[in-house]
Order: structure tokens, then C-alpha cells, then sequence
């Protein structure tokens, strides 16, 4: 009898409630991460990130008990839950759900005091795809770009598909969300490099000076509006056949080149 009741006592102890499950996932909605002010982070690479972040302000991590035991303090101010792999599981967006959520909350990201003359920043005009926003992001923080604008159209900095694929650099950079005619005017005095097909040679421009690398949607490329206001409009030649570049791939490209 005995040996039971401390079988049914460690079951209990690993089952999540009902509300905290409902609470989790409704964080994979926009709406809700928007009401709650939060969003989800995955897996242990991206979390152990987020706990050296001093500036991260997390409300719950919850994990296995293996996870706990090897990563955690027990003086973290945070709230720890521990579940079994299925209730993880249940609770992940990814196929391959991992063995630690952690909630976060988001940042201010409606401010523009990070927009700094001569320092490069990078305009993403409806890049619809959360991996590709994601891949930029970490391009940014490789190359030292600390400032990034999402437009209200571009996948969501918070996005989970794109908070896992910036592998943690969500947490360092300056991201705001706005369309380019809400910020038009403070960077008039600003650079702005316009990524298209039928632009100039990057590799053949002078030394750039420090502005906005403006990337287009994956299929319709950068507004005409946003082009015709541009300083300069750039290309990656091509040698080969392929019709276009993956939006993330030719980021990479002109930031590393006018980066260095």
C-alpha cells in the first residue's frame, strides 16, 4: 500500500493542470501573446540562452525533472513546473518537441531610440516566412547590427518558428515592428539600400556608408514606394540559372558584405 500511494504521489506530482496547458498553448496564437505580453521559447540550446540573458524577464519554465535537476538553481525567482516528456510534447509546436518551455515576457518593441546615425540597421518589408526572420535576425547579431524593423506585415519577431531559429539573438537586438511610412521621416539623412533584382553590383560598389538594408517580401520583393525612396538599389549577381535567392540567403550576403 505503501509503495502505491508513493507511485500515485510522483505521477500527480508531474501532471500539469488543465489551466496551465490551455494557458501554454494559447501562446502559440498572436492574439494571445499579444494579451498576455509573453511568448514561448524551446528546447535547451535557446532557454540556457535565455537564463543568462540578465534582462530576460521570465515568468515559467517548465521542464522535466532530469532538466530541473541539471540546469537549474534553486534560488531562480522564476516559477518551475515539471512534466513528463508527453505533456511536453503535447505542449510544443515543433515535431520534435524538446524537453524544456520557458515563458518569457516581450520587450518593448514600438520604440525607435535605437536608430543611430552611421550604425547599420535592417528593414524587413513583409517577409512573410518566421524561419526567414528568424535567420536574419541571427545574421544581425553575427555581423553586429543591433537594430532590426519588422514591418506590420513581416512574420512576428515573437513568432515561436521565429524566435527558435534566431537561436537566442531575439534577445539581444533592438527589434521594432512598424511600416517604413511610420518611421520614414526620422531617417531621412539615412543611407537606404534597397535589395532587388536588377539593382547595382554590391560587389562593385565603394565602401558603403553605415544605413538601412531594406529586404523585400519572398515573392513580391520590396514595396515600389519604399524602392523609389531608396538611396541606392542593389543585387547579388548571379551566374547560374536559379530565378531569385531565398530572402534569408541574400540578407546574409549584403550584410556580411557591408559589414566587414
Amino acid at each position: 500500500m505503501i509503495v502505491l500511494l508513493f507511485v500515485r504521489y510522483v505521477i500527480f506530482e508531474f501532471m500539469l493542470s488543465n489551466n496551465l496547458k490551455k494557458y501554454i498553448k494559447s501562446l502559440h496564437q498572436s492574439k494571445y501573446r499579444q494579451k498576455y505580453n509573453k511568448f514561448l521559447a524551446e528546447g535547451t540550446k535557446l532557454v540556457l540562452e535565455i537564463l543568462k540573458d540578465p534582462n530576460a524577464k521570465i515568468e515559467m519554465i517548465i521542464c522535466t525533472q532530469d532538466w530541473d535537476h541539471n540546469h537549474l538553481n534553486k534560488e531562480d525567482s522564476f516559477t518551475i513546473e515539471i512534466a513528463d516528456e508527453k505533456d511536453l510534447r503535447s505542449l510544443s509546436l515543433f515535431k520534435n518537441g524538446g524537453d524544456v518551455i520557458c515563458i518569457v515576457e516581450q520587450r518593448d518593441i514600438s520604440v525607435f531610440d535605437t536608430l543611430i546615425k552611421n550604425e547599420w540597421a535592417v528593414f524587413l518589408d513583409d517577409v512573410q516566412d518566421p524561419g526567414n526572420v528568424g535567420t536574419i535576425l541571427r545574421t544581425c547579431d553575427w555581423f553586429g547590427i543591433n537594430t532590426v524593423i519588422c514591418s506590420n506585415q513581416t512574420a512576428h519577431p515573437y513568432n515561436p518558428k521565429v524566435v527558435q531559429s534566431s537561436m537566442g539573438a531575439i534577445l539581444r537586438l533592438a527589434i521594432h515592428r512598424a511600416d517604413f511610412k511610420d518611421f520614414q521621416a526620422s531617417i531621412i539623412d539615412m543611407p537606404k539600400y534597397a535589395a532587388v533584382i536588377n539593382g547595382n553590383n554590391i560587389f562593385t560598389l565603394e565602401k558603403p556608408k553605415p544605413g538601412l538594408i531594406i529586404i523585400g517580401n519572398e515573392s513580391k520583393g520590396i514595396h515600389q514606394y519604399i524602392i523609389d525612396q531608396s538611396s541606392y538599389k542593389v543585387t547579388i549577381p548571379k551566374k547560374g540559372q536559379t530565378e531569385s535567392l531565398n530572402a534569408a540567403i541574400a540578407a546574409s550576403i549584403i550584410i556580411s558584405h557591408f559589414c566587414n
